[in-house]
């Protein structure tokens, strides 16, 4: 992990070989601060070295959907990377045409992090729509709008409606019987690059915060 010059060391936690992913809220337990029949409200707080943060995140379902709000401040003593990123896994990709408009591609590297950014080929551009491929796909797509549609073959619709995401990460293992649309902050890997902040990630001050939120609204066409 990086911040301009600076460094830290951060302990692999997933993947074989393991690397680190996803920082460490995912593989966290969070303390549920409040809940009713139609929300929750969770907590962390985190001294996972570097890190000392605490985060939240709130849960919404109503009669438009289910909104999932973020956030995180940094209580360490120094200026530290941050970002944050929501990993909504969905069926039938063999059936599902996703569609959302962004400005660039990113390709994937043996390590299977992103390499570099090219612009949207015409094959890979979902503003038209985009079958989801039956193959591996594993990248970012930056310069995101904050909105997203998947449209299933049997009528199911879904919108996607994020704020503070710039990056759409499409993920699709090859032989599973799902696919991710990750609404993320920064380009996937970015927070081991010493240009992180030029993609995504946010350098916030002792005290500082970020703040994201995503709304998801089913729907029958």
């Amino acid at each position: 992990m990086r911040l301009g010059e600076r460094a830290w060391p951060i302990n692999p936690n997933f993947g074989v070989p393991p690397a680190p992913c996803h920082g460490d809220g995912w593989q966290s337990a969070w303390a549920i601060c409040d809940l009713t029949a139609s929300s929750a409200l969770l907590s962390l707080t985190s001294r996972a070295v570097p890190y000392v943060y605490r985060a939240e995140q709130y849960f919404e379902l109503d009669a438009t959907g289910l909104r999932i709000s973020m956030s995180i401040v940094n209580q360490a003593e120094i200026t530290m990377p941050f970002g944050l990123g929501i990993h909504p896994y969905f069926p039938d990709p063999q059936n599902a045409t996703i569609h959302f408009a962004a400005q660039r591609f990113w390709l994937e590297g043996p390590d299977r992090l992103p390499t570099e950014p090219i612009s949207l080929p015409p094959e890979l551009d979902a503003a038209a729509g985009l079958r989801i491929s039956p193959h591996w796909r594993n990248n970012c797509y930056d310069g995101w709008d904050g909105k997203a549609r998947i449209d299933w073959n049997d009528g199911r619709s879904l919108q996607m409606a994020g704020s503070g995401f710039e990056v759409l990460h499409l993920f699709r293992p090859e032989a599973q019987d799902f696919f991710c649309l990750e609404t993320q902050s920064h380009v996937s890997g970015a927070m081991g690059w010493p240009d992180g902040t030029d993609y995504g990630i946010v350098a916030l001050a002792p005290g500082a915060s970020m703040v994201a939120s995503l709304m998801l609204s089913p729907s029958l066409r």
